[in-house]
């Protein structure tokens, strides 16, 4: 990493959501990672680096990977990602091309990749793109310049109520589950599923530990401090009841109500944390998420938002892929044209058009 902060492009993505198997071949409108594209993508931030004399830092803000709701305990999670590995050979590719130029690499845990919190997946993914991956369980933070997260913490159905520590016992077994894992688990495991969310919801004490001494072990590690730690868990916080209605929503209303996309509580969650980091010190200029798919730049009143959307598409489309670029003095929301090469900026679109 460049000591000169000035001379580094940090370059966010999210959402590949890279599983361990596809759509049969016929299937051209459901979404999937943009392989190719980003084994080009990448070619070319290694060339645009090098030409200009700068430093490129990739962070992947969660659900690079999606994990089935079927896996258990780190066994089945070990398995999935080798068939990740196989599955999508240009995902491997393109991260052994930036960590083997020596340029870093970040993957930020999402909902549908929460297994990246275990040690040995994150090993056993190194063992395939190279050591020099890195992790952060929750927050992509540099201090003057940008706040970043998956997004996932703020979306009712998707929360993990200790997320840094979502492991039911031992590192090897089952890890807490988000509820929205019952809109793909049998459902067998969709009422086991509801159960276990219902008992950790209502364990306070639970929960009072994991404020009191997990997120204080993590600040100590962290550049944001405890209670700065607390006051951003405690924002995407929701009474079970709406939730639970909320799932209901998803379970059986129109298929629109079911597929929908919206960024409401995401951006309703936005002014809680800047205000959360202006208030503790840590302010900056730049907020960036993902979660949404939906790819988005707006001037706010504290801070720049930015959602990096998704490079996950149907296949029988080469629609250009978002991707968030920041450098020292300014904040860009891009787009790759895999099929042309370049990189083009998008146009600017508030939250209200998206919504």
């Amino acid at each position: 990493m460049p000591s000169d902060s000035a001379a580094l492009d940090i370059i966010f993505v999210s959402d590949f959501h890279a599983g361990p198997s596809e759509r049969p071949g016929d299937d051209e409108n459901h979404p999937v990672f943009a392989g190719e594209a980003f084994v080009a993508f990448a070619s070319s931030l290694i060339d645009d680096a090098t030409g200009l004399g700068r430093q490129v830092e990739l962070v992947i803000l969660g659900d690079g990977l999606h994990f089935p709701a079927s896996v258990a305990d780190t066994d089945t999670a070990l398995t999935a990602v080798d068939a990740i590995a196989r599955t999508h050979p240009q995902l491997v590719q393109g991260l052994r091309l930036l960590l083997e130029q020596g340029y870093r690499v970040v993957m930020v845990a999402g909902n549908h990749d929460a297994q990246l919190h275990r040690p040995a997946v994150q090993q056993r993914l190194r063992q395939h793109v190279g050591q020099q991956l890195c992790f952060e369980p929750w927050i992509y933070y540099r201090p003057g310049q940008v706040y970043a997260e998956h997004g996932s913490q703020y979306h009712d159905i998707s929360r993990v109520s200790t997320l840094i520590d979502p492991f039911i016992g031992d590192l090897d077994g089952p890890m807490q589950p988000a509820l929205s894992s019952l809109l793909e688990a049998p459902a067998s495991q969709g009422l086991r599923t509801v159960g276990a969310l219902l008992r950790d919801r209502r364990d306070r004490l639970g929960r009072s530990r994991y404020r009191g001494d997990t997120l204080r072990d993590h600040a100590k590690d962290h550049r944001l401090d405890h209670q700065t730690l607390v006051r951003l868990d405690r924002v995407g916080q929701t009474p079970i009841s709406s939730t639970v209605a909320r799932l209901a929503r998803k379970l059986v209303g129109t298929p629109t109500e079911r597929v929908g996309r919206s960024d409401a509580y995401l951006t309703a969650a936005l002014d809680h944390v800047d205000a959360i980091l202006e208030s503790s010190g840590h302010a900056v200029p730049n907020l960036v998420f993902g979660h949404t798919h939906l790819a988005c730049r707006q001037t706010r009143a504290g801070a720049t938002y930015l959602n990096c959307g998704t490079w996950s598409r149907p296949r029988a489309t080469d629609a250009p892929l978002p991707y968030v670029r920041l450098r020292r003095s300014s904040a860009e929301l891009l787009t790759w044209n895999g099929s042309t090469g370049s990189g083009n900026e998008t146009a600017t679109r508030s939250l209200a058009e998206q919504s």
